[in-house]
């Protein structure tokens, strides 16, 4: 008896250590809705960095939560980086699809927000007499209306891999601004770069993110 024990001691040593060894070299990523996937990724924590999440209340009411993503030039790199990894492109594919993005955040400012609101009727961003108005503030004082919102909705798979901030309980938005274009032959205006504030703001209250225009900022939110 006493051989059988050391025998099945020694079997579930090797069963014990098979399991470990096969924990340690494959991490299935596992969602976690509202937080994230957890993984470490240079894009992920890119997309942490920049995204920033407030939340408006009335009383007890909760009116609007939301998180925004600043898609600007580092998280439109990293995400070219990433998606290149995982769809496994070729060098000039790269090329291509970084020279696009170069070249779309010099013309626009973009923003992915993931909306939930108190009642559904008052997520409404993308209609033409939404409840919410959205502008764009630059330390300057120069303020730009959205060029266009519209209702984004990436597949399971994609929204999984690339933005772990959206939740099935959140109503996502692409939001673009145009900046002016600079005079013929002139250089971009300065007066459209730097530290920006996104605001949305109605009759429920106001929202208010912030950004120093290269390196995330802090969040801000309140109600007038």
């Amino acid at each position: 008896m006493r051989g059988m024990s050391k025998a099945l001691s020694g079997v579930l040593v090797v069963v014990l250590a098979w399991a470990l060894a096969g924990c340690s070299a494959v991490r299935p990523l596992v969602s976690t809705y509202g937080g994230g996937l957890e993984d470490p990724s240079a894009y992920r924590q890119m997309v942490t960095r920049w995204t920033q999440s407030s939340r408006l209340y009335r009383q007890l009411e909760t009116i609007a939560l939301m998180d925004a993503l600043y898609l600007s030039w580092p998280v439109r790199e990293s995400f070219v980086e990433e998606y290149g990894q995982v769809m496994l492109l070729a060098e000039s594919e790269m090329q291509e699809k970084m020279k696009f993005e170069r070249e779309e955040s010099e013309r626009f400012e973009d923003f992915l927000l993931a909306v939930y609101t108190g009642k559904e009727e008052w997520n409404d961003l993308e209609k033409g007499n939404s409840i919410w108005s959205l502008y764009l503030v630059y330390e300057s004082g120069a303020r730009l209306q959205p060029y266009r919102i519209e209702h984004y909705d990436p597949d399971p798979a994609q929204r999984e891999r690339f933005y772990p901030f959206m939740s099935p309980w959140k109503k996502v938005y692409r939001v673009r601004f145009l900046r002016p274009a600079p005079a013929a032959g002139g250089t971009p205006s300065q007066v459209y770069r730097g530290p920006l504030r996104l605001v949305m703001t109605g009759f429920l209250g106001q929202m208010t993110f912030s950004w120093d225009g290269t390196q995330p900022g802090k969040a801000l939110a309140g109600t007038p």
